[in-house]
């Protein structure tokens, strides 16, 4: 069966297999274009021909009705008017909702490769794998694929910053689909204008101790400071009132999102490693670890941790 167990052990075993080729190797090997199409591949059937279940994931029947009712987002005021007229579209190519799940894994893995190959054309394999691996990447496709198209876009838009013109309809795609992608472009707005990684380390420091010493009520007061645009997805996703998630603090969450900033600094600090295009993201990422920590706080009073 098409799991993301399976998908992930997959993943997995291709990972290993090119780091112990590249180990063994006196210099770190290019990888040929044969292997990326192969893992591309196996991703796309993966994510797309995936059964279409609540073990697979839990929002996975409703994406399938929406795909199946395309018209209906339309008709009956579906407010990411992207997303409905994408449902459309994918409605229109396919007739079926296997179709629409194909062609948004297709668009997800090809942004995530594109975004790597710019990245460092020459090894690329090896950052697309540790992204196919990444928490979150398989629930992007199977369970939030509205969040996950988003990030596709938004990947292909920093890929093209070079036009400015391609990645400002790239942004507003991307927040037609998900009014929440727009706090992932606030972020990466404030770190090219504010290029200091120290500003935004301190930053980060103070929000996790004021989390930490309980100085904001869960984030609630902080968080409804980005109500302004009166959306209650901003609410559901800032202040953790889902029901059907696990909500509280989660150390596993931070431990594994702090992974990246520690050696992101190492090497920046350590290294002096001093490429702007890498301090960019590293800043960017930081700014979105400090926005969705606040995602997994329970606004109770009885906290869980």
């Amino acid at each position: 069966m098409l799991t993301p167990a399976w998908f992930d052990g997959v993943m997995l075993f291709i990972l290993l297999f090119t780091l112990f080729i590249a180990t063994t190797q006196e210099k770190i090997p290019n990888t040929h274009w044969i292997f990326t199409a192969l893992v591309a591949v196996i991703a796309i059937v993966q994510l797309g021909f995936a059964p279409i279940t609540e073990e697979v994931g839990t929002d996975r029947l409703n994406y399938s009705y929406m795909f199946s009712h395309a018209d209906e987002l339309t008709n009956f005021g579906f407010r990411d008017i992207g997303f409905a007229y994408y449902t459309q579209l994918c409605h229109f190519l396919t007739g079926t909702d296997v179709g629409g799940f194909v062609i948004t894994a297709i668009i997800y893995v090809g942004a995530y490769i594109y975004f790597c190959r710019k990245a460092n054309p020459d090894r690329h394999l090896y950052f697309i794998l540790l992204c196919f691996l990444s928490l979150g990447f398989t629930n992007h496709s199977y369970n939030v694929l509205r969040a996950g198209l988003c990030i596709a876009i938004l990947l292909i838009a920093i890929s093209k910053e070079q036009n400015k013109y391609v990645t400002l309809l790239l942004f507003i795609t991307a927040v037609s689909c998900h009014i929440v992608a727009l706090l992932l472009i606030l972020g990466y707005v404030a770190t090219k204008y504010i290029t200091d990684t120290r500003i935004w380390l301190c930053l980060w420091v103070v929000m996790a101790l004021a989390l930490f010493m309980g100085f904001f009520d869960s984030f609630e007061q902080w968080g409804n400071a980005m109500m302004s645009l009166e959306d209650d997805r901003f609410e559901h996703y800032l202040l953790g009132n889902d029901l059907d998630y696990e909500t509280g603090l989660r150390i596993d969450f931070i431990a594994y999102s702090l992974f990246p900033i520690i050696v992101g600094g190492y090497y920046i600090y350590a290294k002096k490693y001093q490429d702007l295009y890498y301090k960019h993201l590293y800043n960017t990422y930081i700014v979105h670890y400090i926005i969705y920590m606040s995602y997994f706080i329970n606004t109770s009073e009885d906290k869980t941790f």
